[in-house]
């Protein structure tokens, strides 16, 4: 049954002790009030929650799930995260190293028997974590997310084989350069050490264990109830997303979910229920370059300072959909946007730091 803006807003006072009741309902209007600024009714557009201290402190939708049909966005509907997927795959890699089955000082070529031996014994796990590999990103190959190989359905193997005898960008360890190849990787490295997809161990280490009901691995022909679609803006035109088959975003993005099990699965990451303290650590702390230098990327975060605050944050973008979610650390506040249709001037990145300054200024 739908809600009324003014009845979740009750549910949440409610819910929440860390402020007083006038204070916790000033907070959440002024959050609205910008969601309304942002989105509009008639076209595609987002799904928010924010949470302090554990309590939900806003949870609102705006906009269209499906334009053609015209139904309207709620809070529990499912989008695909992008990028945001990377931090599963990492703590997916931080477990097998917790089982003992892997390290992250491993050099690749020990896992991935497919991949030139001579360049992987040069990289190791942890490199391919932090975006410092030096392999080429396949997503920034020229043409490529263009053409129509990315309708393909590829096994983990066929989308290794399109990047793994390019030339390298840079050395290992000398520049930090956002790296999807370094993911699909990780995410193959995932699949050889547990003998299980990708799809799977995610499933059953992440999602069943947390109660992520709502999470799924990306597939254009299973039904997944509540699913939101994905648009465009191609010049002045709304359009549908392009198709993508979900095999080539693999573990660099082909992650689904609601902005609730993004809660779910923050509130259990920042808890010590997903990784041990060690594990936690080394996914939360910059990493350095081969000249010592920070470069402000964890292992599928990234580690940013905000007024002298820890911000452990990242965004997704794929084809239809934008994500965004931050993490201030020493406030204990999150916060997740989702969006089924960006643009330049409805931007989930944004409008989620509008949002933790709204809620830090507060305090």
């Amino acid at each position: 049954m739908n809600r009324s803006f003014a009845q979740i807003l009750l549910l949440l006072v409610v819910a929440y002790g860390g402020l007083t009741l006038n204070a916790q309902s000033d907070i959440a209007s002024k959050i609205d009030q910008l969601v309304q600024e942002t989105y509009v009714d008639d076209m595609p557009g987002a799904s928010i929650i924010v949470v302090k201290d554990g309590q939900p402190l806003y949870r609102g939708a705006k906009g269209l799930a499906n334009v053609e049909l015209g139904v309207p966005l709620e809070t529990d509907m499912v989008f695909r995260l992008g990028s945001i997927t990377k931090q599963f795959t990492a703590a997916s890699i931080l477990l097998l190293q917790e089982q003992g089955k892997l390290s992250i000082a491993d050099s690749i070529d020990q896992y991935l028997p497919y991949f030139p031996a001579d360049l992987g014994a040069t990289i190791s796990i942890e490199q391919l974590l932090t975006h410092t590999s030096g392999i080429v990103s396949y997503t920034g190959i020229p043409g490529y997310m263009m053409s129509n190989e990315i309708r393909k359905e590829l096994s983990t193997r066929e989308l290794v084989a399109v990047f793994k005898d390019l030339e390298p960008d840079s050395a290992p360890g000398e520049k930090w350069l956002y790296n999807n190849s370094g993911y699909v990787l990780l995410g193959a490295i995932i699949e050889e050490v547990s003998q299980r997809s990708y799809e799977k161990f995610v499933q059953e280490n992440i999602f069943d264990p947390l109660g992520m009901v709502n999470s799924y691995y990306g597939s254009h022909t299973r039904i997944i109830p509540r699913r939101a679609d994905g648009y465009q803006v191609i010049g002045e035109n709304l359009t549908n997303a392009r198709f993508l088959s979900m095999s080539q975003p693999h573990a660099a993005g082909s992650l689904l979910s609601t902005v609730d099990d993004l809660a779910i699965w923050d509130q259990a990451l920042f808890s010590g229920k997903v990784l041990s303290e060690k594990s936690f650590q080394l996914m939360t702390t910059s990493g350095v370059l081969n000249n010592g230098e920070t470069h402000g990327y964890g292992f599928g975060l990234m580690v940013q300072r905000l007024d002298d605050r820890l911000v452990l944050a990242h965004g997704g973008g794929i084809f239809g959909f934008a994500t965004a979610a931050m993490h201030v650390v020493d406030a204990n506040l999150f916060v997740a946007v989702f969006s089924n249709g960006p643009s330049s001037d409805r931007n989930p990145s944004r409008l989620a730091r509008q949002i933790v300054d709204l809620v830090l200024a507060s305090e």
